[in-house]
């Protein structure tokens, strides 16, 4: 039986060892990737998700609502400071950073009344796991919202 030198048997270790860390290096990206796009889809939707249901909400809290009244002044705040707009987004508020969500109100002609429109902007410095990485701290997902007061 003929055996390799064993100068060559180590050789092809640390090659083996060195491809496979080159691979992994380029693994673990790919699906530190992943997770980051999935997750920041996911806020993006909830986001969509509370825009459609602040601006319903607040096309129903026109002048006469029994649930109290919004508007038509312009309301600019961010979401930790107004109770009221967290319980209308319910469940969606749950993965959203409520001090980093800005939300903006506004009615056409400053008027709430019928057919009037009026629109919600809902802005959120998204932070990124894995930031630096992607040459970024945070990226800014937005969402808008308009009814149309009946």
């Amino acid at each position: 039986m003929i055996q390799k030198p064993l100068k060559k048997r180590f050789r092809l270790r640390g090659a083996t060892l060195v491809e496979t860390a080159l691979v992994l290096m380029i693994l673990f990206v790919t699906i530190f990737g992943i997770f980051e796009f999935g997750m920041t889809a996911v806020r993006q939707n909830l986001l969509d998700e509370a825009a459609h249901r602040i601006a319903r909400a607040a096309a129903i809290r026109g002048e006469g609502s029994s649930m109290g009244q919004w508007g038509p002044a312009a309301i600019s705040t961010t979401l930790d400071t107004q109770a009221d707009l967290v319980a209308e987004i319910g469940p969606a508020s749950y993965m959203l950073d409520t001090t980093r969500v800005n939300v903006e109100l506004s009615w056409q002609n400053d008027l709430a009344t019928t057919n009037s429109e009026l629109t919600v902007l809902m802005t959120c410095d998204q932070p990124l796991l894995l930031g630096s990485l992607w040459g970024m701290d945070s990226i800014q997902l937005s969402s808008r919202a308009v009814e149309r007061i009946e």
